[in-house]
């Protein structure tokens, strides 16, 4: 909601009137949401000179989505591209100032993202969950022993990343976490976010940190699974991983290697 403190009562928009019921009755309710759109657009417009910022979003977003253009398998493309989806969301809800909106859809592309790669070697389970029987249960496609980010999947499919999986466990836990608070509506987000539209710059740090941490994890688990299965040879050349994953040694030497 747009919101400005009139004595010790929140309005929607600066009227003087007593409760919402009389700002429905004075305005027409297109008005009412033409100013909220007023004021939306005018977050946008100083948010969105973030160029550097937005530009290494998009990078990400587009190097998933051509990742999903690669994967051969029959769901997992799907699920990568609602991945994009949300991240394209998360962004926009960023820009006008719905910052409770955009950590929710970041929240929602790395369970996808997680669970594409989880998915693609439990393929019961993902029928089920496709056929409506069961759900995306964030314990299970993280499980430290079977999930998709696990020593066990490391040891299939990439075996010199298996001493980097705890890091990436914790790394990935902790990006869920915060962003769940968000989703959950833990008391502390609603000091800073919700009860009101208004540009904050302490929420676009928060969030620049968050989104980079949720594409650490999303694209640490699609390295996991594919990179070795893919090749170097067809992998992307983004420069994102090599910025993303210098420390790691494995998937840095793996594709610095590609153009030798």
């Amino acid at each position: 909601m747009i919101a400005i403190q009139e004595g010790k009562r929140k309005f929607l928009l600066n009227y003087k009137t007593v409760n919402y019921a009389r700002i429905a009755y004075f305005m027409k309710i297109s008005e009412y949401f033409h100013q909220v759109n007023a004021q939306v657009q005018t977050i946008f417009q100083s948010s969105s000179t973030q160029i550097k910022e937005l530009g290494a979003y998009h990078d990400a977003t587009a190097t998933i989505h051509e990742l999903s253009e690669l994967i051969g398998h029959q769901n997992e493309p799907q699920l990568l591209k609602i991945v994009c989806a949300q991240l394209e969301a998360s962004n926009l809800c960023m820009l006008y100032g719905m910052y409770r909106s955009a950590f929710s859809a970041l929240r929602l592309s790395l369970e996808f993202g997680v669970a594409a790669c989880y998915f693609s070697v439990n393929k019961l389970e993902e029928k089920e969950w496709l056929d409506g029987r069961s759900d995306l249960i964030w314990g299970v496609i993280t499980s430290t022993e079977n999930g998709a980010i696990s020593k066990r999947m490391a040891k299939a499919y990439f075996p010199e990343l298996e001493e980097f999986i705890p890091e990436f466990q914790t790394k990935t836990s902790k990006v869920y976490r915060q962003l769940s608070e968000y989703v959950h509506g833990n008391v502390d987000t609603w000091t800073t976010t919700g009860l009101i539209i208004e540009k904050s710059q302490a929420l676009e740090e928060e969030y620049d940190r968050a989104f980079s941490d949720t594409i650490c994890a999303i694209l640490f688990s699609l390295s996991l699974r594919y990179l070795r299965e893919l090749g170097r040879d067809t992998w992307p050349e983004s420069p994102i991983f090599i910025d993303t994953f210098r420390e790691i040694t494995p998937i840095r030497e793996f594709l610095e290697n590609t153009t030798k």
